[in-house]
């Protein structure tokens, strides 16, 4: 079961949260669970920016894919990926079908060619 708040006067807004329950012979237990990003993904309430790396955490995607698994308009796609690009949030990945694939920034990036611990090197 998913929990979401749906009004906040003056409080500030809470993250939706799963609750799970077990239940057994004269026992009923219940346990709060973090949503998954899958879950997550589908939350409208959740912003544009943190759906799209929600979908991005699994693997990389091309804008059509980000709009089915957001939920959101090609367009806000489109203007909200080079935001996040310049906050080096995301990168592009190369290209599926002839469309831009986009995936998280990693800071940790691969050694390059050549590089001093080369075992290949004399």
């Amino acid at each position: 079961m998913l929990v979401r708040q749906t009004k906040a006067n003056f409080a500030p807004e809470i993250k939706p949260f799963g609750v799970s329950f077990t239940f057994e012979a004269k026992q009923v237990s219940i346990e709060t669970r973090t949503l998954t990003n899958t879950e997550m993904m589908d939350e409208e309430r959740i912003p544009v920016r943190e759906r799209i790396l929600a979908a991005l955490r699994e693997e990389s995607h091309t804008v059509p894919e980000l709009v089915k698994l957001t939920g959101a308009s090609e367009g806000t796609i489109y203007n909200n990926l080079p935001r996040l690009v310049d906050d080096e949030k995301v990168v592009h990945d190369g290209y599926r079908e002839r469309r831009k694939l986009y995936r998280l920034f990693s800071s940790s990036s691969p050694p390059p060619k050549g590089d001093q611990d080369d075992e290949n090197q004399n």
